[in-house]
């Protein structure tokens, strides 16, 4: 979290739309600064050098790096989302209708990974709930809670896939949860014995 909160210092808010003469190609340098970007630790990456990482095209990249152009970028948002969430405090307000920061989120199980998104199940994240008293939504709009709907042959949901940031407090309770046996039980969170992180 340490990393998070260091780099989330320097990434301001998201850039304005791209320019509708979008470059049909990036120049040499471009492509080796975003390479240069993406195998630097995210704890390392230079943070005056952010926005400018942030305002890259991805459909001027070569086809090989615009799959971990898009895990990098999104793995910077879940950290300015878990940053402000943060500023929040432990005890949130629940809203039905809470802004879910887009920037912080993807449809693809692929690009999460690639992030360093963890899979949970189900009744990891049904216990999220019932510990936390958080919707679903709240855990999207002030945690990393990402939900991918898989669907079939025919285009019908099928399954449910959640994944939550390593770095996200959350991941204690699902720690917890493993830990127990799935059966869970009263332990710290957020320095106190707490049961409910969320209000309505």
């Amino acid at each position: 979290m340490r990393a998070c909160l260091l780099i989330v210092l320097f990434l301001g808010p998201a850039p304005p739309a791209l320019a509708a003469k979008a470059k049909p190609k990036a120049s040499r340098q471009e492509i080796k600064f975003v390479e240069s970007f993406l195998r630097t630790p995210i704890a390392k990456l230079p943070t005056n050098r952010i926005d400018d990482f942030m305002s890259v095209d991805p459909q001027t990249l070569p086809a090989r790096l615009r799959r971990p152009y898009a895990a990098r970028r999104l793995e910077l948002q879940t950290c300015k989302q878990l940053a402000e969430g943060k500023k929040k405090g432990p005890i949130l307000m629940s809203s039905k209708d809470c802004a879910i920061p887009k920037e912080a989120k993807s449809d693809s199980a692929r690009i999460l990974k690639m992030a360093g998104f963890e899979e949970i199940q189900e009744d990891e994240e049904q216990y999220l709930i019932h510990r936390t008293s958080c919707s679903e939504r709240d855990m999207m709009c002030d945690y990393s809670l990402q939900i991918i709907i898989t669907r079939d042959k025919q285009g019908r949901p099928a399954r449910r896939r959640y994944f939550l940031y390593p770095n996200d407090p959350l991941m204690a309770l699902v720690a917890e949860y493993r830990s127990h046996g799935r059966v869970g039980g009263n332990t710290n969170f957020f320095g106190g014995k707490m049961g409910v992180l969320c209000t309505h």
